[in-house]
């Protein structure tokens, strides 16, 4: 993403930009991956406070819902848990066990993003 410091503005940016085709119009959704070790005290810190600012700002400018897809343990590329958490619920960077667990999906289960509800099933 970056270079000796240098990066393109876009990094800033959720890592994804997804299109859910439906009829009469197609509904977007961003998604910013991160995966951490572990909880700490039960809490786990996502992100930094300029890049929740950051993805804030996107999602209230570009009118497109942001979600974190947060994995925790494991390894990054297959966490142990996985939580899908609306940033429009995300008030700090640091993200309490429980706040998480209503949004957490099954790592090896498809789930679904509703748009009427504008969370994911």
């Amino acid at each position: 993403k970056y270079v000796k410091g240098v990066y393109a503005e876009t990094t800033q940016n959720p890592d994804l930009l997804m299109e859910l085709t439906t009829e009469p119009e197609p509904h977007l959704f961003s998604v910013e991956c991160k995966w951490r070790k572990e909880f700490k005290n039960d809490f786990v810190k996502f992100a930094s406070e300029g890049q929740l600012k950051r993805y804030k700002k996107y999602e209230k400018e570009k009118g497109i819902p942001v979600f974190i897809a947060l994995g925790v343990g494991g390894t990054p590329s297959k966490p142990e848990q996985l939580f899908m958490m609306p940033l429009r619920f995300i008030k700090t960077i640091n993200l309490h066990r429980d706040q998480l667990q209503r949004n957490e999906k099954d790592v090896d289960a498809e789930f679904y993003y509703d748009y009427k509800t504008r969370l994911f099933k």
